[in-house]
């Protein structure tokens, strides 16, 4: 399955960077592409807040979560 997550600012529809590593000195793609398992490495900065959405790679949304 190839599902992604999407991360925008909460409340908006502006996209909001994640990282893959806990210095935030790498982002990850926007979306972010879940591996075989449905994983991902996902560090968020502190102090912001997050909007993520989950889709199936057949564009279907699993989840949405605001003000993470």
């Amino acid at each position: 399955m190839d599902s992604r997550l999407l991360s925008w600012k909460a409340g908006t529809t502006t996209p909001a960077t994640t990282y893959s590593d806990p210095n935030l000195n790498t982002p990850n793609s926007n979306p972010i592409l879940l591996d075989s398992a449905g994983r991902a490495t996902v560090y968020l900065s502190p102090g912001s807040s997050y909007k993520f959405l989950l889709k199936t790679s057949a564009s279907a949304t699993v989840w949405t979560q605001d003000n993470i």
